[in-house]
């Protein structure tokens, strides 16, 4: 990738921690991408909806809710995935209302994935590739103290040299093989 937009990227950055919106899914996040980018399509983490829906659900109905839940996710297109979660309302609302609410809210950025085939929704609809990689630049950074710029930073992480960080070559192919 061209040198301008990791330099691009490190600005959205600044401007997410600006916007006190450190992890994707929280408040600011969205809105600070788009603010740079106006054309930006965002993907909310699936997995991670699911797991912060099912945090107030009793352990009795926590596997009719999941699979109720997966029928939204899963639907086969774009059209019946809002009618899977309107149905979902309708069964859940009386004793959760606030799960049905918040997908409500979040349902522009939870969608994205149904424009896109079945084969590519595997890959987007979950951040686990992202946060491979995201762990990859931790573990190749973490062992030096300081960097003295910006550019000593993405040298180390963008260079590509694979003799002397095997690892970030390794999340490459990782990366490679998740989306494939």
């Amino acid at each position: 990738m061209p040198y301008f937009i990791y330099r691009r990227f490190l600005l959205v950055i600044k401007l997410i921690h600006y916007n006190r919106a450190e992890k994707p899914g929280t408040s600011g996040f969205s809105e600070a991408v788009r603010a740079m980018y106006p054309e930006t399509r965002v993907q909310l983490c699936i997995v991670y909806m699911v797991r912060n829906s099912t945090k107030v659900v009793s352990y009795k109905d926590l596997r009719k809710l999941c699979a109720d839940l997966k029928a939204v996710y899963s639907a086969a297109s774009e059209q019946a995935a809002p009618d899977a979660l309107d149905e979902f309302g309708r069964i859940w609302d009386s004793k959760y209302p606030i799960i049905h609410k918040s997908w409500v809210e979040h349902w522009k950025d939870l969608s994205e994935f149904f424009k896109y085939p079945p084969e590519i929704r595997r890959a987007i609809y979950t951040t686990n590739a992202v946060e491979l990689l995201n762990y990859q630049l931790r573990k190749v950074t973490k062992n030096r103290s300081s960097f003295p710029t910006e550019d000593a930073i993405l040298k180390v992480t963008v260079s590509g040299d694979s003799q002397r960080f095997p690892e970030m070559d390794d999340a490459d192919k990782k990366l490679a093989r998740d989306l494939s």
